[in-house]
């Protein structure tokens, strides 16, 4: 350090300590949010064992999935950043002890392995961090920002399904902008931490899209056949997109009404925000164009569980024809999806970056990839609700029917239905 004056060493050692504040911030962050999962999930000492109801444990839940697998991502980031650490201290006293390689050992070198390795994920992290604790809590500008390990304990201004699509938002605009600046370290941590977020979300939308919506009508739920399906009363996430409106089905509005994207309040109308988005706050933005499929498909196949049809859920044809897989046995990861997209043209000025770098580089691109993955089982799905209809349901004869009754294309059967008609008006005067 001789060689080096006293402001050089004031700003290296600033550098470390700025970043070993960050650490410690984001540290607490994740200690915060796994402590509460472990108070929700682990009963008190002198407690009853019995799990609670699924409406109790959801009132006493102060954090979602979603942030908890962001925390989870994030603590394998840091440690990740210790192993680092403690490689190059090993480094370092072997080459004292002459064991291993020379090494050159100076603040200067340290911190540009730093910078090469880890470049400004770690800031970055924590700036997300800060903006979600400030939009969620509907901060304005005079407003400080609390302490970012608190958040679980803040009170709760914005609904869980909201939550989920802010943190998810905020984290891929941060991949976008970092890929665009040619940061490529700091997108990859991003893209990591994206893909292990978005996991609890895609995770409902596999289970939503396979068991089909819940059957609250006795008689219906009766007649779900016994291995097929899960529970007739079980519940939606509360930060799932899809909301569960709690109407019987034989309501007349049950299939239009029952179930329902979640219309929270949007987050995005707070007046430090100038760019208004007019879609549902409950919505993802790379979920946007496949909400509605996701919804439709669903409730077909709750609905076919519900009428015990097991045409879609016999099993999937191998190409050799000779083995059934279960209905949607070939489900992705959402970080497989990222890797390994299904989809070859991934767009003009791409062509350089990775996989998953180039999978999230647009809102766009993602949102078109995760749709090239769901249609096919949509529309399988759509598929099996159409055969039963036509087939078992006699759709086309009772269409007809209908048609020839009123279009008047058999007269004996208008004929028949205006003499039922007058008799009973004569009847009743």
């Amino acid at each position: 350090m001789l060689h080096l004056t006293a402001g050089a060493q004031a700003s290296i050692i600033s550098n470390f300590a700025s970043l070993a504040t960050t650490l410690v911030h984001l540290r607490k962050f994740a200690s915060a949010i796994f402590d509460k999962a472990s108070a929700r999930i682990i009963p008190p000492p002198n407690s009853d064992s019995q799990p609670q109801p699924a409406y109790l444990s959801r009132q006493h839940r102060r954090s979602t999935q979603t942030l908890e697998a962001f925390a989870d991502a994030l603590d394998t980031e840091l440690r990740a950043f210790d192993a680092w650490c403690a490689h190059r201290e090993e480094d370092i006293y072997h080459a004292r002890t002459g064991s291993g390689t020379k090494l050159v050992v100076s603040l200067l070198s340290l911190e540009k392995s730093i910078r090469d390795q880890f470049s400004q994920s770690f800031a970055v992290f924590l700036d997300i961090v800060r903006a979600i604790v400030r939009r969620s809590q509907r901060l304005n500008t005079a407003e400080p920002t609390p302490l970012i390990w608190t958040l679980p304990d803040l009170p709760q201004r914005a609904a869980p399904s909201s939550m989920t699509a802010l943190l998810l938002d905020t984290l891929l605009e941060a991949v976008q902008e970092h890929l665009s600046m040619g940061d490529g370290v700091t997108t990859r941590a991003l893209v990591r931490v994206f893909g292990a977020t978005a996991e609890p979300v895609w995770a409902m939308v596999h289970k939503w899209m396979h068991d089909g919506m819940p059957v609250r009508d006795g008689q219906l739920g009766q007649l779900v056949q016994a291995g097929q399906t899960r529970s007739p009363l079980s519940v939606l996430a509360d930060e799932f997109f899809v909301e569960d409106n709690e109407m019987l089905m034989l309501d007349p509005d049950f299939w239009a009404d029952g179930f329902t994207l979640r219309n929270a309040q949007a987050l995005h109308d707070h007046p430090d925000v100038t760019d208004v988005d007019a879609r549902p706050a409950s919505v993802p933005v790379f979920l946007v164009h496949v909400a509605e499929l996701v919804l439709a498909a669903g409730k077909v196949t709750g609905l076919l569980r519900a009428l015990g049809i097991s045409t879609l859920f016999e099993g999937e044809h191998a190409e050799d024809g000779a083995i059934n897989r279960p209905w949607m046995s070939k489900w992705r990861p959402f970080r497989g999806l990222l890797e390994n997209p299904r989809i070859h043209d991934l767009g003009d000025g791409l062509e350089q970056l990775t996989a998953s770098e180039a999978t999230v580089a647009t809102s766009e691109n993602l949102s078109r990839i995760v749709y090239d993955e769901l249609i096919p089982y949509a529309d399988q799905a759509h598929s099996a609700l159409a055969k039963v209809l036509v087939e078992e349901c006699d759709l086309w004869d009772h269409r007809n029917s209908i048609e020839d009754l009123f279009l008047m294309r058999r007269g004996d059967a208008m004929s028949h239905f205006v003499d039922v008609l007058f008799n009973r008006v004569s009847s009743a005067m």
